[in-house]
């Protein structure tokens, strides 16, 4: 099967063809965990992919498999480029699926890995509060049910510090876009304590919320 599709695929000399069947082989040795296949596959798909949009999204599963095969240099070179060709073609949705699969990703390792992750996510939350409430709100629930997968609020607690320091020098005049973008993670810090008690968690969440929409309340009055 594996040399079949893109052998039949050059016959036709079709490159769009080539890409697709390239591309869907790929996901069927990622699924197996077959990564260096699943990775072989997503190069000869880029190698045949003009389109800047479909060449991202390809550039978004090698990212994910080389993530997952533990190639970190490799991963840091895809997320470069394609986190390039995203701005460059205002592929907002790209963009944001790098940043939080990276982050993702970091939140899994070491104290280092994870200031990493909070600092992708904080990233990816600005880019969000640009494209509007919709957007916001996506990114905002994806990032804060990553967090409660692995939760410390002790962790939170030490990081918090890092990244608010980190936030005010690379964003100099935006102090005041800084507890937006962060909220997804102060927020999981408050709910850290119940993320293994579900029930207990959204009575938690409901009552966070009902005391942020007070808050705002007045600040806008």
């Amino acid at each position: 099967l594996h040399d079949a599709l893109p052998i039949s695929a050059e016959v036709a000399a079709d490159s769009g063809y080539i890409a697709m069947c390239s591309a869907r082989l790929a996901e069927v040795h990622e699924a197996t965990r077959n990564f260096r296949l699943s990775e072989d596959d997503i190069h000869v798909a880029l190698s045949h992919e003009p389109d800047p949009g479909l060449r991202a999204l390809l550039l978004v599963q090698l990212l994910r498999v080389q993530l997952a095969k533990g190639a970190s240099k490799a991963a840091d070179r895809t997320f470069a480029d394609a986190r390039e060709l995203a701005i460059n073609n205002k592929l907002n949705a790209v963009y944001l699926d790098l940043h939080l699969m990276l982050s993702n990703h970091y939140w899994r390792g070491d104290r280092n890995c994870k200031l990493n992750a909070l600092k992708g996510y904080s990233v990816a939350m600005m880019k969000s509060i640009e494209l509007g409430a919709d957007a916001y709100g996506d990114v905002f629930g994806r990032v804060l049910r990553y967090l409660l997968r692995f939760p410390s609020r002790a962790l939170f607690v030490s990081l918090m510090p890092e990244l608010d320091a980190w936030l005010t020098k690379e964003l100099p005049g935006s102090k005041e876009v800084i507890p937006f973008a962060t909220w997804p993670i102060r927020i999981a810090e408050r709910l850290a304590p119940f993320a293994r008690q579900p029930k207990r968690l959204a009575t938690e969440l409901r009552r966070l919320f009902r005391s942020e929409e007070r808050r705002v309340g007045k600040e806008c009055r």
